[in-house]
């Protein structure tokens, strides 16, 4: 068939309608696309110095060196970077970091691939990423604090469960590559005033406020706080959580009064019924990795992670027998293997995305 200007035009419509379906179908998985991003603050309080301030005697320069006399410090608010897709699902991800870590635990990985940030937002869910009171981006706080400078990431190695320094575990799901352990190292930051949980719930809880209904993502050391904040805030529908410590909250009269292990115990905290009832009317979804023992070690890097998980069971089926929706998800029960304390950032961490996933889908919170 002789080829004309009507024959081309055609080709090249077919051409378009077809680059144009692959993009729409391929649109989550493939394409970042992102309508609205910004940052924020919420919370916090202003201390206010009595007297009057004279930029004159105050100045810069003021050989008797500083003076408050008369000056304000805002401090202890909680910053919340978000980024919004185009038509995002109706409720979005606020991630909520752990100890040590701040809002870059859900960003690029330490071997340089998406984190969850990336990777819902191009499920389509609007991702609310934060620093918490007086961490990273929010380290502006009203009380002080020594920081200390000493060497301890060894240490950490261990906690974190890449594998007993100077080995990685065998299966680990942490590049080896120098590099990855590298930056992994710096990206922690600390804390630029005295830890408050108190403070950090009502950092979240302010935010949800702001944003309305959303899913909560908590990781390590926000797990205690964001049980906290869901029975606080009636816009928090679904809770996330990745390898929560120690601090589940149980019902006086019900579950565990202490949580005890080699080498430290401390107690669980009790609330009344009335509140941890609110727990059993959302959607729970709990993970933890590999490389945690079943039975008592002398490594207390992995000690704290057993009795962690026996913690989680227990809270699993108090939520439960209360007529509650907690999923429990052990990682290797269902064939994932290697895992670190980091499921999120670990290199099979879009598949820790997929069944995180799935379960909000199956819980229609997609």
């Amino acid at each position: 068939m002789p080829i004309t200007r009507r024959n081309k035009l055609s080709v090249l419509a077919i051409s378009l309608a077809l680059v144009a379906g692959c993009s729409a179908s391929h649109h989550k998985s493939d394409l970042l696309m992102i309508e609205k991003q910004g940052s924020f603050a919420v919370g916090g309080s202003v201390v206010q110095m009595p007297g009057t301030f004279d930029p004159i005697k105050q100045g810069a320069y003021n050989p008797a060196g500083p003076d408050s006399t008369g000056q304000t410090l805002h401090g202890d608010h909680l910053t919340a970077f978000y980024q919004i897709p185009p038509k995002a699902n109706p409720f979005p991800l606020v991630f909520w970091h752990g100890h040590g870590e701040s809002l870059r635990t859900w960003q690029t990985t330490p071997d340089g691939r998406d984190g969850f940030q990336n990777i819902f937002l191009k499920e389509g869910y609007a991702t609310y990423l934060v620093d918490q009171p007086r961490r990273g981006l929010s380290g502006r706080s009203t009380k002080s604090v020594t920081i200390s400078a000493a060497p301890d990431e060894q240490l950490w190695f261990g906690t974190f469960r890449l594998g007993v320094w100077p080995n990685y575990y065998p299966n680990v799901q942490f590049s080896k590559d120098p590099e990855a352990l590298n930056q992994f190292y710096r990206q922690m930051t600390p804390n630029t005033g005295p830890y408050d949980a108190a403070l950090n719930i009502d950092g979240v809880s302010k935010l949800f406020d702001k944003i309305g209904d959303g899913i909560l993502v908590t990781h390590s050391q926000s797990g205690g706080p964001g049980w906290k904040t869901a029975m606080n805030d009636s816009h928090v529908k679904a809770v996330v959580s990745f390898e929560p410590g120690g601090d589940f909250v149980f019902p006086e009269g019900e579950g565990p009064t202490m949580v005890t292990m080699k080498g430290r115990s401390f107690p669980l905290p009790k609330v009344p019924m009335s509140e941890f009832m609110k727990l059993t009317k959302i959607p729970i979804v709990i993970y933890y990795g590999d490389n945690i023992p079943k039975t008592e070690t002398d490594n207390p890097a992995q000690e704290q992670w057993r009795t962690f998980l026996h913690i989680a069971e227990q809270f699993r089926d108090v939520v439960n027998a209360n007529g509650g929706d907690v999923t429990l998800v052990h990682l290797p029960d269902i064939g994932v293997y290697g895992n670190t304390h980091f499921p999120m950032s670990d290199l099979n961490n879009q598949k820790i995305a997929e069944l995180m996933s799935d379960w909000l889908k199956a819980k229609h919170l997609n």
